[in-house]
């Protein structure tokens, strides 16, 4: 795990949430684009993975903002260092509210961007269809060597 001195004076301050993991979304800000388009045995769960993490990411947004309404107490030390171990606490927090169900952002997510998914995957595959069956009219038999006839009455 990686560490830095962020100056508590009590040793080194871990980077990493405590779960050890940074969620796909924080690296990655088009990992939900990525999954939409990903295709094979795994697209589903890469699916609802990134929206998951979009949902988490919500919450950590929602948490932050809910939290500079509540008073700050002098308790852990200076401000700095409240502010680093809450961050962490939200992150921690917000992930595992996606994980038990959250508010439902996820599954709402989930569903719509599914639709798309297999909206786009049929729109593709009867795009290559057709692209496939012009090809076998224009080189038939008949055809080669041919100009096309004008329209006769």
């Amino acid at each position: 795990m990686k560490s830095e001195t962020a100056g508590l004076g009590s040793g080194p301050m871990p980077l990493l949430p405590p779960s050890g993991r940074v969620p796909d979304l924080f690296r990655s800000p088009d990992a939900a684009g990525s999954a939409l388009a990903a295709t094979g045995p795994d697209a589903d769960k890469r699916l609802r993975d990134a929206c998951q993490g979009m949902e988490s990411l919500f919450l950590n947004m929602l948490l932050t903002e809910m939290r500079k309404t509540v008073p700050r107490s002098k308790l852990l030390g200076g401000e700095h260092e409240e502010d680093i171990m809450r961050s962490m606490l939200d992150m921690e927090l917000s992930q595992q509210m996606a994980k038990a169900g959250g508010i439902g952002l996820a599954d709402m997510l989930y569903r719509q961007l599914k639709i798309e998914q297999k909206a786009k995957t049929q729109f593709s595959s009867q795009a290559s269809a057709a692209k496939g069956q012009g090809k076998e009219k224009r080189s038939g038999p008949e055809t080669e060597g041919k100009a096309p006839a004008a329209n006769q009455p």
